[in-house]
């Protein structure tokens, strides 16, 4: 699968993913996490983006697709579930953000 398939699928993921990763561009985070909604509270050592199951309702089969593709790894599967973007990712969702 490529990443204009990956755009067509989840639109608002890939779309929330690029506004993070072009937003804080600098910092080059890669760590994501997944919680319920917004509200809840995770308190982990390293900054993190934070995705909501509220905000999309197909969060973790669209994940599943992401690890399965290659796009992200698995850093924890606890609870809540840890992710990294893969550096290609990160820069597929920059590229998006162009005009």
């Amino acid at each position: 699968m490529n990443f204009k398939e990956l755009q067509r699928i989840m639109p608002g993921l890939i779309g929330e993913m690029a506004a993070d990763v072009t937003l804080d561009a600098e910092s080059e985070m890669d760590e994501f996490v997944i919680l319920s909604h917004e509200g809840d509270v995770f308190d982990g050592d390293i900054p993190r983006f934070v995705y909501y199951k509220s905000d999309h309702p197909d969060l973790l089969n669209h994940i599943s697709v992401l690890v399965n593709e290659g796009f992200v790894s698995t850093v924890s599967d606890g609870s809540p579930p840890i992710y990294r973007m893969k550096k290609g990712f990160r820069s597929l969702l920059v590229s998006a953000q162009k005009p």
